[in-house]
């Protein structure tokens, strides 16, 4: 039995989609909350699971350097936003750096449907831009070849020293 009817779910849920808010997690991953039978109301999966729910999901980070609410994905009408991701191992020089930080974005590309070969975009701040040879080597030997993305390289200060690299990366989900 659901601690919350359905009909009252997809009130909230309602409202939420109309203001553009993501469902909070804690809504549909209460112990007492079930959300299949409100998934099959609404035709898709909840955005806990890591699918779409009202056209956007959230997806947890597997690095805990993404961002203090630990969100580093979400999807939007078929689109994948990235946060910045950096590295977990910043004793790293900056092209092993950089590979990390693209293995980290394959991770969540794959959990949100989506791949290297659908990235539109990529924004990369460096530390030091005479590091951009060596992410630039990072880059290329990951990066799909037929399916480069537009991309930008800056330089920025980090909000950590350490951090060599930041990569922020927009994907079509694969359809």
């Amino acid at each position: 039995m659901h601690a919350r009817p359905i009909s009252a779910a997809l009130t909230v849920i309602g409202r939420i989609a109309r203001s553009a808010q993501v469902i909070p997690p804690e809504f549909l991953n209460s112990p007492q909350y079930n959300c299949e039978p409100l998934s099959e109301a609404l035709g898709c999966q909840c955005a806990v699971h890591g699918a779409v729910l009202g056209q956007q999901a959230l997806i947890e980070t597997p690095t805990a350097n993404t961002m203090a609410d630990g969100i580093a994905v979400r999807v939007h009408n078929s689109t994948v936003y990235t946060a910045g991701q950096v590295a977990n191992n910043t004793t790293q020089n900056t092209r092993d750096q950089t590979a990390e930080i693209l293995s980290i974005i394959d991770k969540l590309l794959a959990q949100a449907g989506s791949s290297k070969s659908h990235i539109l975009m990529a924004t990369i701040y460096l530390a030091d831009l005479a590091d951009y040879a060596d992410m630039n080597s990072a880059w290329y030997a990951w990066v799909a070849p037929q399916h480069s993305p537009c991309r930008a390289t800056l330089n920025a200060k980090p909000a950590k020293p350490d951090w060599k690299v930041e990569i922020i990366v927009t994907a079509a989900v694969a359809i």
